[in-house]
């Protein structure tokens, strides 16, 4: 049995992927496209049931340019931004540049809310340059500590929610701050070893206010599934209005480097580029069809079609002419074919001009074709006679007809 090599190429395909098995990767995401442990999928799907009264946006450009025109961020007298809402940032960085964190201050001064969680503060915020943040399972370089086990309370404290403290592990670094301004209020606690400090405070400036929260992690795909974490994002974000959310984890990486990204071929590539398995298999594929391309051309030729040699098929076709006039009884037209068919005979054979039948006429064709110039001067005259009468009898048919075959066909002189 001939295996066609396509079949072949993706049944490897299929086992090797099948063979391998897919690493996890743990690298601090914080993407809202990202499945992996620390991406932020999850929250991403809930937030239309954390907020069911409020509209989702996706910021998928750069987040200065999302908000006002880098022109209007300092022009006090600009149009303020058309929406109100709560701006939601999540990573263990402020990767946002000088101008998107002074875009986000304004849109909290026109009455907004900015929540922002993560290791660090945005220091091109006056308002939040002095605040501190502690990490108490990590040395002075950043690394981690060794602990056999760190367990950690969170609790949010907020009048309309009715809050427990809830539980969580290792992948929790226990952040909180150590220094915050007079009108900080704080409305959230991390609890470890019996010490409890704020790890969740809002900051009022002007006509809104910042939501500052130190732990990160507690947002991602990791968190989101375990037990009831769930329930304490849910009471996190329970400080902010019911205003439109707008939502800045989405492909930050990418929008911070090329501005606007919707994903797309490329970014579908490169996270099958960045998965073992799938980039072994996409090589395979690649080589697979080189190959094939080689090995099926190499002895490959179109089909050449047999051409017989060409038949003359005059005489066939005027014997089929012949049977249709003799059924209509047309003489006339008959034999005006017939004389047609000679004299043009007579000037492809002879090279004659058949334009004047007179006597020049019959003592060149006589010349040429060896016939004698009595039967030359029958044909002449017979041809005149039939080419203006409008009328020929059968016998008048036969008869001249007769005269034409001998000329044609009978041999000369």
């Amino acid at each position: 049995m001939k295996w066609n090599r396509n079949i072949v190429a993706v049944i490897l395909c299929a086992l090797l992927c099948a063979a391998c098995e897919l690493p996890i990767n743990w690298s601090h995401i914080f993407d809202s496209q990202s499945k992996e442990p620390f991406g932020t999928y999850v929250l991403k799907k809930e937030l239309d049931s954390i907020f069911p009264l409020s509209s989702i946006e996706i910021i998928d450009n750069k987040t200065n340019e999302y908000f006002y025109p880098e022109s209007d961020i300092f022009n006090l007298e600009a149009q303020n931004s058309e929406e109100r809402g709560n701006y939601i940032y999540i990573h263990e960085e402020i990767i946002l540049d000088s101008i998107s964190q002074l875009a986000i201050r304004r849109f909290v001064a026109e009455g907004s809310a900015a929540f922002i969680s993560s290791y660090e503060i945005p220091d091109k915020i006056p308002e939040l340059k002095n605040i501190k943040i502690v990490k108490p399972f990590t040395n002075g370089d950043g690394i981690e500590k060794t602990k056999t086990s760190k367990k950690v309370l969170f609790s949010v404290q907020i009048p309309e929610v009715d809050s427990l403290p809830i539980s969580y592990g290792n992948t929790m670094q226990g952040n909180y701050f150590t220094q915050i301004p007079e009108n900080a209020e704080v409305i959230g606690t991390v609890t470890y070893q019996n010490e409890t400090h704020p790890n969740f405070i809002k900051i009022p400036y002007e006509y809104g206010f910042f939501l500052l929260h130190a732990e990160p992690f507690a947002f991602t795909n990791f968190e989101m599934l375990r037990s009831n974490h769930a329930n304490y994002v849910a009471n996190v974000f329970s400080a902010m209005n019911h205003d439109t959310v707008f939502w800045d984890n989405h492909r930050m990486m990418e929008r911070i480097r090329y501005g606007k990204q919707s994903g797309g071929f490329w970014n579908l590539f490169s996270f099958f580029m960045k998965q073992d398995a799938l980039k072994v298999a996409i090589y395979l594929i690649f080589f697979g069809i080189i190959v094939f391309l080689l090995f099926n051309s190499s002895r490959r030729q179109k089909a050449i079609p047999m051409v017989g040699s060409y038949t003359n098929s005059q005489m066939e076709y005027a014997k089929v002419l012949t049977h249709l006039y003799s059924k209509e009884l047309n003489h006339k037209s008959l034999l005006n074919f017939k004389i047609n068919y000679v004299l043009d005979e007579i000037r492809k054979n002879y090279q004659l001009s058949t334009h004047d039948l007179n006597e020049k006429f019959v003592f060149a064709l006589s010349q040429k074709s060896n016939i004698s110039i009595e039967k030359c001067e029958t044909l002449v005259r017979k041809l005149k006679h039939f080419q203006t009468k409008s009328f020929v009898s059968k016998e008048e048919f036969l008869d001249t007809s007769h005269i034409l075959n001998q000329f044609l066909y009978l041999p000369k002189k």
